[in-house]
């Protein structure tokens, strides 16, 4: 039997780019870490592959030209929290999973983002790509190489009601050429 006395949640929550418009179920990506490049800026949803070029037509790639010299790439995330009736809000980014060869590693920076509003400076947190190699140099993730982002939400009304979002999660793909 369903308690009747339970506080219902907000409505219409979604994790977005935005408070309004198109892009809902979805969150963007900019480069992070100080780069000036922009192989990690995009935006992306659930349904979206997201492929980052390590090399084109035999010439280094923008994700090798950004971060070849670098121990660690690094992505902010940016989300919007959407939610009608919400008093309180939080997300969280992770790495739901990824399959990274040449002693690459990813990881989550960041503990839960408690605002409506992600999409300003440094976002809700960032993901890193740590490079394998060391002293000699740096090795990068290969071709077919792959990291899944991920990003939940949940809101939550003055009395306490809560609704969860969908997760929504990036899949990014590494590319060693076109």
């Amino acid at each position: 039997m369903e308690d009747a006395s339970a506080t219902p949640g907000p409505t219409g929550v979604s994790i977005a780019t935005s408070s309004s418009g198109n892009y809902n179920n979805s969150f963007s990506v900019g480069t992070g870490g100080g780069n000036p490049g922009s192989s990690l800026d995009f935006n992306g949803s659930s349904l979206d592959v997201t492929t980052i070029v390590l090399m084109e037509e035999g010439n280094d790639g923008p994700y090798k030209q950004d971060w070849g010299n670098a121990p660690t790439a690094v992505g902010d995330v940016f989300a919007y929290l959407r939610a009608t009736g919400a008093a309180s809000y939080e997300m969280q980014g992770s790495i739901a999973s990824s399959s990274l060869s040449n002693g690459c590693s990813a990881s989550w920076s960041g503990s839960a983002f408690t605002s409506q509003d992600g999409t300003g400076s440094g976002g809700i947190g960032n993901f890193s790509i740590s490079h394998g190699g060391g002293r000699g140099g740096y090795f990068l993730p290969a071709d077919g190489d792959w990291v899944r982002v991920t990003v939940e939400g949940t809101a939550t009304t003055s009395g306490g009601g809560t609704t969860d979002a969908s997760d929504v999660t990036m899949k990014i793909n590494f590319s060693g050429g076109l």
